[in-house]
């Protein structure tokens, strides 16, 4: 694929999207650890589409376009855990980031994940295209989607118990917002792995279904934030219900 395939366009949309979510939550109340937390997955999640979009910059120097796919498999990552880190705290307190059993588990689960999704997801010249097109084995994709995925999923689970136990009923909905826009975060990383897996695997290719793929892909993944966006901007909760969300 080159830069100026429509999808990079998308990509951009939806990386600026997040990213400035998450500025716009942080601002809000950057003295919240909850809102640190949330914004800074946004802020990963977009820079993560962001390069994604950026690797497709450059066709000739590998070193400068693998570099580029790096920060984007790592930025997803990161982001992915910081959503987990997120929600579970918001369910079990923030008194869990000081844990060590929770802490040292989590960053070094995460660190495994991205450094295998860096090393091993490289980019290669596509001659067809006229472009690049990344490339990985099928158990790579375990480390790029897969465990991202997976830690999306533990975050919208923990928030659904959050959502739960909480008796205001505008926290309820703000915290709905969040799930449905994560479920359209996991909804784009899905359809994308889908056709990374059918690419790879089974050796199909199809531009018009790969074009179809990275459009409904970006689609969630702008839609995502901009739920959460809403969330934080419905009605206006108390200030009972705020310590109770911060220490459970």
């Amino acid at each position: 694929m080159y830069f100026s395939h429509p999808t990079n366009y998308a990509y951009l949309i939806g990386g600026a999207v997040a990213i400035i979510v998450s500025i716009v939550i942080l601002a809000k109340d950057i003295r919240l650890p909850l809102n640190i937390l949330f914004a800074s997955s946004l802020f990963f999640f977009g820079n993560s589409l962001l390069f994604n979009a950026l690797t497709y910059l450059f066709t000739t120097d590998q070193g400068a376009v693998n570099y580029i796919r790096d920060v984007s498999t790592i930025s997803g990552g990161v982001g992915a855990f910081l959503a987990f880190i997120t929600a579970f705290t918001m369910y079990k307190g923030l008194h869990y980031l000081k844990k060590w059993y929770f802490i040292i588990p989590t960053v070094l689960v995460c660190i495994v994940d991205i450094a295998i999704g860096a090393i091993f997801d490289t980019v290669v010249p596509d001659p067809d295209l006229g472009g690049i097109k990344t490339t990985q084995k099928p158990w790579v994709m375990i480390f790029l989607y897969g465990i991202p995925v997976l830690m999306l999923i533990l975050t919208n689970i923990y928030f659904f118990h959050t959502r739960k136990e909480v008796e205001e009923p505008i926290v309820k909905k703000r915290i709905l917002f969040f799930i449905l826009g994560f479920l359209f975060m996991i909804l784009g990383v899905l359809i994308y792995a889908i056709f990374g897996i059918l690419e790879q695997v089974f050796s199909y290719s199809s531009p018009t279904v790969e074009f179809i793929t990275w459009i409904f892909a970006s689609l969630s993944w702008v839609a995502g934030p901009i739920l959460m966006l809403i969330g934080f901007y419905i009605g206006k909760i108390s200030k009972d219900s705020v310590e109770e969300i911060q220490v459970q």
